[in-house]
C-alpha cells in the first residue's frame, strides 16, 4: 500500500480529500497532514511517503518553493489548486498531475492510477494486461495490439485519430469512419500509446496528428481532421494548449 501527506493551508481541504481518498481509494493510505512548507519537510524528514498531495497557493512558501527544495524524483507530486492559472507551471514541474479544487472524484482516481502505475511496489495483477505489454513491446512502436472477444487486432498508431472510454470497454474511432471496440478500459491502454496522444477530457484521448484546430465556441472543443468535435475538460485545457503550441 502506497502512502500519501496531504500538504494544504487549508483544514478542511484537507479533511474532504482524506475523506474522497478513503471512500474512493482504499488502497492508499493517507500517512497525515502539513498545513506549510515548513510542516512538510519535517514530516518528510520522519516518515516514508510515496506521494504528496500539494497545494500550490500557501503563507509563506508556495507549493512549488516546497518541491524545489524536495529530493528530486523521491516523491510523486499531485498539484491540488483552485487556481487553473497554474497548470503549465506545474506541468512543466513534472508532477503526475494537477488537480483543480473542488476535486472530481475520477479525476482524482485517474491521477492516483498514475501513481500506482508508476510505483515499482504495485505489481500487474491481470496477466492479460502484463501479455499485451510484452507484445506491444516486441512489436514495431507505430503500432499497438488489442485484444477483443475473438483474439487479437493490431492497428496502426497513425490509423486511430481517437479513444473513447464507454464504461469499462474502449471504443477506438479509426480512419475513414472505422470504429473498434475492446473490453478493456481506456486506462489499460493508455501506457502503451505514443507521445503523440494526449487525454483531453477524461472520456477522450486524442491523436494529435489528427488535430485539425482548436475552437471555443459552445465551450473549449477540439475539431478533428476527420469531423469529430470532442470537449476539452478545464482541468487539461491549459497543458493542451502548452502541447499543442510546444509540439
Amino acid at each position: 500500500m502506497l502512502r500519501a501527506l496531504l500538504v494544504d493551508d487549508e483544514l478542511p481541504a484537507c479533511k474532504t480529500l482524506k475523506w474522497l481518498i478513503e471512500e474512493n481509494i482504499p488502497e492508499l493510505a493517507i500517512a497525515g497532514f502539513a498545513h506549510s512548507a515548513t510542516e512538510a519537510r519535517q514530516f518528510l524528514s520522519q516518515e516514508k511517503i510515496d506521494l504528496i498531495f500539494l497545494d500550490i497557493s500557501m503563507p509563506g512558501e508556495t507549493g512549488f518553493d516546497l518541491l524545489s527544495s524536495l529530493t528530486e524524483g523521491k516523491y510523486a507530486v499531485i498539484f491540488v489548486t483552485a487556481h487553473d492559472e497554474y497548470a503549465i507551471k506545474a506541468f512543466k514541474t513534472e508532477a503526475l498531475d494537477y488537480l483543480l479544487k473542488p476535486i472530481d472524484i475520477d479525476e482524482l482516481k485517474f491521477a492516483v492510477n498514475k501513481v500506482f502505475k508508476n510505483s515499482q511496489a504495485v505489481k500487474l495483477s491481470n496477466f492479460q494486461k502484463e501479455s499485451l505489454s510484452k507484445i506491444n513491446n516486441h512489436l514495431n512502436s507505430d503500432r499497438i495490439t488489442i485484444p477483443h472477444l475473438e483474439g487479437l487486432k493490431i492497428i496502426e498508431f497513425a490509423e486511430i485519430v481517437y479513444l473513447e472510454a464507454d464504461s469499462n470497454y474502449t471504443i477506438f474511432h479509426l480512419m475513414n469512419a472505422q470504429k473498434f471496440v475492446s473490453s478493456k478500459t481506456m486506462g489499460e491502454f493508455e501506457p502503451l500509446l505514443t507521445a503523440h496522444f494526449f487525454r483531453i477530457h477524461k472520456s477522450f484521448v486524442i491523436n494529435l496528428n489528427h488535430v485539425a484546430e482548436y475552437s471555443k465556441k459552445n465551450g473549449n472543443n477540439v475539431i478533428m481532421k476527420e469531423g469529430s468535435i470532442l470537449p476539452i475538460a478545464r482541468r487539461r485545457f491549459q497543458e493542451f494548449m502548452y502541447v499543442l503550441s510546444n509540439g
